[in-house]
């Protein structure tokens, strides 16, 4: 029996790994030997990218841009054919082209829902009359068939009507209405959700009156009042400043410093490119390297220099990344059986803090510039102070990011074949996803630089790119493809856009629109890349690269010592937690109105309805984000605060799903498969709070809460 329900199409694949830098080994060997065994393909792979005069006089063209060495010998117009997509450009291009084709079925399903629930809320472009019909995929549908015809169906006052008999009475301070919350926070407001609260002795009346003030924007002040204190500027210089005998472009005095040597500096670039720059794709490594790291190696740092910040901020986050895999635990919990997950330095005095402070004091105007290195600059803010836990400072240096982003979007003509045009591309995409998760989960505003994906291109997808990175293109792409999907689920079930809702629960989930939502998340799995796909019964297993296979889980319960910041297992870790853990938590939040339905009126409960809420409590289960290696790898877990928001309501629900008659025979008996994984899910949950409460609002909230109910202190269980 697997955790989750097998999907279709989803069988595990074993072609590998396009060559990658981090991954080198066997991925970059096996490539190489593939390019000697078969030279005629790269001499036809060279011929494609020639120019069209080139090409018609047989010679050898050397590709240069905009115009190659013969083209300007002859003084002659030099064209280029588009380049030949790869199967990587096709297979995410085609989810693209599925998922625009899906939206609008989505939208005619959508527009048939009408219920009266805070947790089914009507999109607020839909008026509350008639609606088109939508065709009838099974029973126990809310929508309703009328033949061949796309007439409007009236819906019928009485029909969600909640059932008396069985509907737990709200308590008496549960407020009849709320100011707009998230979908990871409504749970907290559901009736059952409640009663459990009171029956474990947990009285929630005082956050109820918040929430039923302020709503989303209390969970935001939490955040608020952990980060009032700001990261420390008095710590210790890198050490002796040394005037350097090199001078800038600008002219200005230079300064290195005795303890960063041009090792250490490649050391510490080393270990950003094979960690964050993975999980926040957003500088060409070459680039930076002939550019920056150059720079500030030959000739020193100064004041307001763009190359000087942006080196130090990538020599502090590779020591952010080393430091989280490998230092001392920041805390013991346990009685010295379980380590904290942050690892280096202290909760208040992260690693990297003295290049991250040099940094920050050599910003200068750089600040008010509207140029790419401002824009990566606020974003590796951004990455720095997630790594520190510090939620609202991530999101405030990425909105300056966007901000600036939309302005160079807008204003310049770019050329995204170029290299400027694909660092503008991976930024763009970087900071959109950013400002997504920060949006469904926290509620806080946009600034609007979704509005602009028509304009961007995806990466990789406008010029060719270095085959080293086509294995992270794969991966980034195949998260923004996700992403979209994951926004619908929040507009057209949990209604992410509106702004006050009312309590009065309706006992029919949106059968039709959840049906849909699930095969398409099923559809996007089955159109991934080969690396990129897994299966329900395999949900933790580690890849197959070129064409190997190992027993070895890459998430498990088991801490395993690895070798460098570039390490595969990491890596692979790393990038495949948040695509996995993804695609569960979309299937999680579209499925979880059947729980709701299971919980307050179990009368009406159906077959249908108990596979839906069967399917939630499954893709509850094991994210490998809650897993090792990433459990004991805080500091680079991204967008950390999301995964907070969501693992309080999960533990919510299982501690219901276990006192239920109905979800607890779904979940079969004590020591069943199901049974099991419950188990050690709320044991993973547990320690993730528990750990993250003293630098996370929420978490701390959340704690007070999941101790009553499951019975855990600060020591354990």
């Amino acid at each position: 029996m697997s955790q989750q329900a097998a999907s279709p199409g989803a069988s595990k694949r074993s072609d590998p790994l396009p060559g990658n830098t981090p991954l080198s080994g066997n991925a970059a060997s096996a490539s190489s030997n593939s390019e000697d065994t078969h030279g005629r393909r790269e001499r036809a792979a060279i011929a494609a990218q020639a120019c069209e005069t080139c090409r018609t006089r047989k010679s050898k063209c050397d590709e240069k841009r905009p115009k190659c060495g013969l083209c300007r010998r002859l003084n002659v117009a030099c064209t280029y054919r588009e380049p030949q997509p790869t199967k990587k450009d096709k297979s995410i291009q085609h989810i693209m082209d599925q998922l625009s084709r899906m939206e609008n079925k989505l939208n005619v399903i959508g527009m048939v829902i009408n219920p009266a629930s805070g947790l089914f809320e009507p999109r607020p472009d839909i008026p509350s009359g008639g609606f088109p019909s939508p065709p009838s995929i099974g029973p126990g549908s809310s929508a309703t068939v009328d033949g061949r015809a796309s007439s409007q169906l009236d819906v019928a006052p009485d029909k969600y009507q909640p059932d008396q008999s069985s509907h737990p009475r709200l308590p008496p301070d549960v407020p009849t209405s709320y100011q707009h919350l998230t979908a990871p926070h409504k749970v907290l407001l559901w009736p059952a959700v409640l009663e459990c609260f009171q029956r474990y002795g947990f009285d929630p009346a005082n956050e109820l009156k918040l929430l039923k003030s302020e709503g989303t924007h209390w969970f935001i002040n939490l955040e608020l009042r952990k980060d009032a204190w700001s990261l420390p500027c008095s710590v210790a210089p890198l050490t002796t400043l040394v005037p350097s005998e090199g001078i800038g472009d600008d002219d200005e005095p230079r300064v290195s410093f005795e303890g960063l040597s041009p090792q250490l500096m490649g050391d510490y670039t080393e270990n950003y490119f094979s960690s964050f720059n993975i999980l926040y794709p957003l500088l060409d490594r070459h680039s930076f390297e002939e550019g920056a790291l150059r720079t500030v190696a030959e000739t020193g740092f100064a004041y307001g220099d763009t190359a000087s910040v942006l080196a130090l901020l990538v020599f502090a986050l590779g020591q952010m990344a080393y430091a989280g895999i490998y230092e001392e635990p920041v805390e013991i919990y346990h009685h010295g059986l379980s380590p904290s997950g942050f690892r280096g330095g202290s909760r208040k005095r992260p690693p990297g803090l003295e290049l991250f402070n040099e940094a920050r004091k050599r910003l200068g105007l750089i600040c008010t510039q509207t140029s790419l290195e401002n824009v990566q600059i606020f974003v590796l803010f951004a990455v720095y102070f997630e790594a520190c836990s510090r939620h609202i400072d991530f999101w405030r240096s990425s909105v300056s990011a966007a901000m600036t982003l939309q302005v160079l979007i807008s204003c310049d003509d770019i050329d995204w074949d170029s290299s400027y045009g694909q660092q503008i591309i991976k930024a763009y995409w970087t900071c959109n996803l950013m400002e997504s998760w920060y949006h469904m989960d926290l509620d806080l505003p946009r600034t609007g630089i979704s509005d602009l994906e028509s304009q961007v291109p995806l990466p990789g997808n406008s010029a060719p790119f270095d085959q080293r990175e086509e294995g992270l293109h794969m991966q980034f792409m195949a998260m923004i493809t996700l992403r979209r999907l994951i926004t619908r689920i929040h507009v057209m079930i949990f209604a992410t856009a509106s702004s006050h809702v009312e309590i009065s629960p309706a006992p029919d989930p949106p059968l039709a629109l959840v049906s849909e939502l699930l095969t398409q998340l099923e559809q996007w799995r089955h159109l991934l890349p080969p690396l990129l796909q897994w299966t329900d019964e395999e949900p933790h297993a580690y890849p197959e690269i070129n064409n190997k296979q190992t027993t070895e889980p890459l998430f498990s319960f088991e801490v395993r010592q690895l070798e460098s910041p570039s390490d595969p297992r990491t890596l692979y870790a790393l990038l495949l937690s948040q695509l996995r853990s993804r695609f569960y938590y979309a299937k999680y939040l579209a499925a979880r109105p059947f729980v709701y339905k299971v919980l307050h009126f179990p009368s009406l409960v159906t077959t249908t309805d108990r596979e839906y809420a069967l399917c939630c409590l499954r893709a509850a289960l094991l994210w490998p984000v809650a897993m090792e290696p990433c459990r004991s790898q805080k500091r680079l877990v991204p967008y950390l605060f999301a995964w907070t928001q969501n693992f309080l309501g999960v533990l919510i629900l299982l501690r219901l799903a276990t006192e239920n008659e109905i979800l607890r025979d779904l979940l079969g008996p004590d020591g069943g498969f199901l049974m099991k994984n419950t188990e050690k899910t709320v044991v993973a949950l547990i320690e993730w709070l528990r750990d993250v409460k003293a630098v996370d609002g929420t978490a701390e909230f959340g704690w007070a809460a999941v101790s009553r109910l499951w019975g855990v202190t600060d020591d354990g269980p």
